[in-house]
Parts: structure tokens; sequence; C-alpha cells
């Protein structure tokens, strides 16, 4: 019964550290973030924001 208490003590304090450091641990998080980057860049190249040489560059740098 003490090691299911400290079990459930010790995965409650795991996700409070998870969501106080404000990192996800996920693998795909990267991946998310090169997405969510991508759709930003092509919504400023189709608004005109940037050139055509710009989009290309900066493209670049994404998929790194």
């Amino acid at each position: 019964m003490m090691i299911l208490l400290f079990l459930v003590v010790g995965f409650i304090a795991y996700e409070l550290f998870k969501m106080s450091s404000g990192t996800n641990f996920n693998i795909n998080n990267n991946k998310n973030r090169n997405e969510d980057s991508l759709e930003i860049l092509k919504k400023r190249y189709v608004n005109g924001e940037i050139s055509h040489e710009e989009y290309d560059k900066i493209l670049k740098e994404i998929k790194k």
C-alpha cells in the first residue's frame, strides 16, 4: 500500500514539474514547431509581407 502511495505522489510531482517547466517531452514537439513555422511563413508570403527570395531563405532555415 505504501509503494502505491509513493508511486502516485511521484507521478503527480513529475506531471507538475512538466507543467511548470513549460516544456513538452513529446518527441514530435520539434516537428510541430516546424509545421507551425511553415504555416506562418506561407501566410506571410501569400499576404505579400515577404518576397520570394526571403521565403526561400526562411524555408531553408526551417527545414534544417
